[in-house]
């Protein structure tokens, strides 16, 4: 059934867009603050903390939305949405409560992976890829992402610490980050080029802006 999401929906994407300006302003202002007082706290560097912490899962979350919106993927996209939620609640309860259970860092950790991991999927779901070359490597880019995230959870619960097992995970997340730069560049220069060639054929057609 498709989700349709009114403009004053929690989760539309101008909300997590609106949190993370408004993450970002607050951040801002706390350091400002501090200047002014020239005295730093604790609870004034936890809260600034939040802030920071706030603003990159707000920004993970709005592939995500943006899924709900279009009533497309839609399992990804709310798995993409709990996984920043539960991501945030996480990290921000280990900034004020700092817990020393290695358990519940690994949660927060595992939780983070998978909120940037979604995030990266959801952003390329979004693309709509008009070569057939292009839609594989789409594919390949969301396989090595899910691969990257996996060796990493396993990583992290296992307590891996060898070098040779992180090294193939940080160049599997190097490809990843790679390949889903190179996959934007080329949808959007593709889609560029779709509508040059549709303003070419249709010369007398009006401008949007008449």
């Amino acid at each position: 059934m498709t989700l349709a999401l009114s403009k004053l929906d929690p989760l539309a994407p101008r909300t997590f867009l609106m949190g993370l300006l408004g993450a970002l302003v607050a951040a801002f202002l706390v350091v400002v603050v501090m200047a002014l007082l020239g005295e730093y706290t604790k609870a004034r560097g936890q809260l600034l903390l939040t802030f920071l912490t706030l603003a990159p899962f707000c920004l993970s979350a709005i592939p995500s939305s943006v899924l709900l919106r279009r009533g497309q993927y839609q399992p990804v996209g709310w798995a993409g949405l709990l996984a920043n939620g539960a991501g945030f609640i996480l990290v921000a309860t280990g900034i004020w409560a700092t817990p020393n259970a290695d358990a519940f860092w690994k949660l927060a950790a595992i939780a983070s992976i998978f909120a940037a991991s979604l995030f990266v999927v959801s952003w390329l779901l979004l693309m709509t890829p008009a070569k057939t070359l292009v839609l594989r490597l789409v594919f390949m880019v969301m396989a090595t992402t899910a691969l990257t995230a996996l060796l990493s959870v396993v990583g992290i619960i296992g307590e891996i610490k060898l070098a040779a097992y992180w090294w193939p995970v940080m160049l599997l997340l190097f490809a990843s980050a790679v390949g889903t730069l190179i996959l934007l560049a080329v949808d959007r220069r593709l889609q560029t080029s779709t509508v040059s060639q549709k303003r070419t054929q249709n010369p007398a057609s009006p401008s949007p802006l008449s």
